[in-house]
């Protein structure tokens, strides 16, 4: 929201929570689907309030990390493979790689069917950069972590 004027004003974020109009910080952060209203109060006495509906459709973030002593990524940094292993983890999983637009550059399936199993993942052809390796079991995140491409 832009308030553009040539008197002074102020200005205040509300939401509705339990049946009552609530102040909230001048900065919103939405963090689900919610109305949310501007009231603005100028200095010669006259108020205005507009209401927004914010819908949340796609979080474009994730953590840094999401970390076990189950899995492990190096070495980091990386000149090519970096290799992920994984203890006392057996199952089927789809491991994810992000570099930092968000972009997929790479994901495979993966079966670890012991104590100890370990993959490799090729990022020789990669871009020096950061990239975000998630992993996934039963399309849960059980371990994401942060890694770095150098060439």
């Amino acid at each position: 929201v832009t308030i553009i004027s040539n008197i002074d004003y102020t200005y205040k974020w509300q939401s509705m929570q339990g049946g009552q109009m609530t102040d909230i910080d001048k900065i919103v952060t939405v963090m689900n689907d919610s109305n949310y209203y501007i009231v603005v109060h100028s200095s010669q006495g006259c108020t205005f309030t507009e209401s927004s509906n914010f819908r949340i459709k796609r979080i474009t973030g994730w953590p840094d990390e999401i970390s076990s002593k189950n899995y492990t990524l190096y070495p980091n940094p990386s000149r090519g493979e970096i290799e992920l292993c994984m203890s006392h983890a057996p199952g089927s999983y789809l491991y994810e790689v992000y570099n930092l637009n968000g972009n997929l550059i790479h994901n495979r399936e993966i079966i670890s069917s012991g104590d100890y199993c370990s993959f490799m993942i090729p990022m020789n052809s990669a871009s020096a950069g950061i990239y975000t390796l998630i992993l996934r079991k039963d399309a849960t995140v059980v371990f994401q972590q942060k890694f770095m491409v150098l060439h």
